[in-house]
């Protein structure tokens, strides 16, 4: 993953949200871009610490290992359930 990879999702997604918001007549909220703009780098960060966790170039205590892997997955539950509840609620019921 880029650099960048987390700002370009980001911005796709808060397009994506603005359209369907529209598109179901209804104004798109700002807080809600705002928390789409920081899921998706929050995700990459989350997914990269799971992947230098699992490649071991760390040195790291395995009791200290465990915690930092329930961080990186919770980061990475937490932000996609943000964007799952942003779409969501931009739908009509």
């Amino acid at each position: 993953m880029g650099d960048r990879a987390g700002l370009t999702l980001s911005l796709i997604l808060v397009a994506a949200y603005t359209i369907c918001r529209g598109t179901s007549g209804q104004i798109p909220d700002l807080a809600e871009a705002i928390r789409l703009l920081f899921a998706c780098p929050g995700i990459v960060a989350g997914i990269k610490l799971l992947i230098i966790l699992a490649s071991a170039r760390l040195e790291i205590d395995d009791g200290d290992r465990i915690y930092l892997f329930i961080g990186g997955f919770a980061t990475v539950w937490v932000f996609v359930q943000a964007i799952i509840k942003s779409f969501y609620d931009a739908l009509p019921h």
